[in-house]
């Protein structure tokens, strides 16, 4: 039954990708129901880890669907999973694993709020990113991190709209200059430093306009120029 399980989870990897390459519905569908099949074998109280790692899987698939359906049912269920995979996953234990997962929580609370337009459940994003952050480090995470820390900018950044809050705003600036300086220092493909200073110009544009800070404006201008 374990050797069965793994192929499931193993088949479900495959067609969750396949799936996201072609953004096909009934591909993710059945790496979701394979998944499912796989947590038949893996239970929690016979194989703790195996049953960890495939509500990671299942989370994943789920959160994929759900973004690209806009569907606050499967987000619900993606959150789930990855809180079930974090009962067995621990920061001490299981450093990499946990903060993999506090980072796909914190991008699943993250597109859950922005379909409810709910500022509480942007803040439960920025709490998972923020632990994430505590075990990605430069030097053996670099993409993590900044990613991380871009994502991190961007919840907090809609918090900043949301609640007309430039303190909120300006964390945000900094979590993008944080990603940046990242990017450049360990030799990050080009393209995710742009991702970054583009994030960051336009947080500045909202604190401008927020605050009514013409300088800081002309200077987001001539950041997009």
């Amino acid at each position: 039954p374990f050797a069965w399980a793994e192929t499931q989870n193993s088949l479900g990897n495959i067609l969750a990708a396949l799936g996201q390459q072609q953004r096909n519905v009934e591909l993710y569908e059945k790496s979701i129901q394979c998944f499912n099949n796989a947590l038949e074998a893996f239970t929690r109280e016979k194989s703790p880890l195996d049953w960890a790692a495939t509500q990671y899987n299942l989370g994943t698939a789920k959160q994929a669907l759900g973004r690209q359906l806009d569907n606050s049912k499967l987000l619900k269920a993606s959150i789930d999973a990855y809180t079930n995979a974090l009962l067995e996953w621990s920061r001490k234990e299981t450093p990499d694993k946990w903060a993999s997962a506090m980072h796909q929580l914190g991008a699943t609370f993250h597109a859950y709020g922005r379909l409810l337009k709910g500022n509480r459940t942007f803040q439960k994003s920025v709490v998972a990113y923020k632990n994430a952050l505590a075990v990605f480090d430069a030097d053996n995470y670099a993409f993590e991190l900044a990613a991380t820390h871009n994502n991190c900018g961007a919840v907090l950044h809609h918090l900043g709209e949301s609640e007309e809050n430039p303190d909120r705003l300006e964390e945000a600036i900094r979590s993008f200059e944080t990603a940046l300086t990242v990017c450049m220092e360990q030799q990050l493909p080009i393209h995710l430093a742009v991702l970054c200073r583009v994030n960051r110009s336009t947080a500045r544009s909202v604190l401008a306009v927020l605050t009514k800070d013409t300088t800081l404006a002309d200077e987001g201008a001539d950041e997009f120029e």
